[in-house]
């Protein structure tokens, strides 16, 4: 028995310092995503223009959870150290080790539930925003026309369709079959010059040898499943973690020594 508890309090002692160091890059790094997801006004237009400002809303909230559930886990392997780290268990601090351990699971588990559940939602969303932008475009012969604000949509339309190398929401026939304003400016043409390989080359967009075929809703939707793919790997592998972590400190607070520890302090 005694065997046993001194290799579980090695684990311990190697998970807490693994939670501590995770826990710190996770909560910075998911806390600087949050801040890009939420001040880049092209992903706040790409939902509102799709009438999805509640999808933005929930993904936020579930990007929140995640940075406060890594946040758990840094506090939780400080917990941890403490706990494992004195000769005589304290079972006060072991059980609150668990607690935390509980609270990161059901985090991270309610958190990658809440993206699954939008995660078909947003490829709908990425395809009618850019849809929505489509037929506000107004391109004539290359020349940018009208408000600044149709400017602006010009400016993503013709970004996104230059560094994603794709045309129109599903192809470039997307230009005609949406009827767009576009179009109809420029009968004589398949697309804008921006689906073009070559943008600068004259005549470029009248031929559909020379444009992007593949649609930019379907590679934007590949980039953000690949994102969440992520997400969910991560949250998985922390929940399951964090389980095993629950069941092991319950064991031990059970099983160690109860005269140990003279108080609630984890430390002491």
């Amino acid at each position: 028995m005694e065997c046993a508890l001194s290799c579980l309090r090695a684990f311990f002692i190697v998970l807490s310092i693994c939670y501590v160091v995770f826990g710190l890059a996770g909560s910075i790094a998911s806390g600087v995503f949050i801040y890009v997801f939420r001040s880049t006004s092209q992903i706040k237009d790409l939902f509102t223009l799709a009438g999805e400002k509640a999808t933005f809303d929930h993904v936020v909230i579930a990007l929140i959870v995640i940075t406060v559930a890594f946040v758990m886990m840094m506090v939780s392997g400080f917990v941890g150290c403490c706990a494992m780290g004195r000769r005589h268990h304290n079972q006060c601090c072991q059980d609150t080790l668990a607690s935390f351990a509980l609270i990161i699971t059901l985090m991270f588990t309610s958190a990658v539930i809440l993206l699954a559940v939008y995660r078909n939602e947003l490829k709908g969303t990425i395809t009618r925003s850019f849809e929505v932008n489509m037929q506000a475009y107004s391109n004539v012969h290359g020349a940018v026309v009208g408000p600044a604000a149709e400017s602006a949509v010009n400016g993503y339309v013709d970004s996104t369709q230059q560094s994603s190398k794709c045309c129109g929401s599903s192809g470039y026939q997307s230009w005609r079959t949406l009827r767009t304003s576009w179009a109809a400016e420029n009968p004589d043409q398949l697309a804008p010059t921006s689906c073009c390989f070559r943008p600068d080359e004259v005549g470029c967009n009248k031929q559909s040898s020379t444009i992007y075929q593949r649609g930019c809703a379907p590679v934007i939707s590949d980039i953000s499943s690949d994102v969440f793919t992520v997400i969910y790997i991560v949250g998985a592998v922390i929940a399951a973690v964090s389980l095993i972590e629950m069941l092991t400190a319950c064991y031990m607070a059970r099983t160690s020594n109860k005269g140990g520890g003279r108080g609630c302090c984890c430390c002491d």
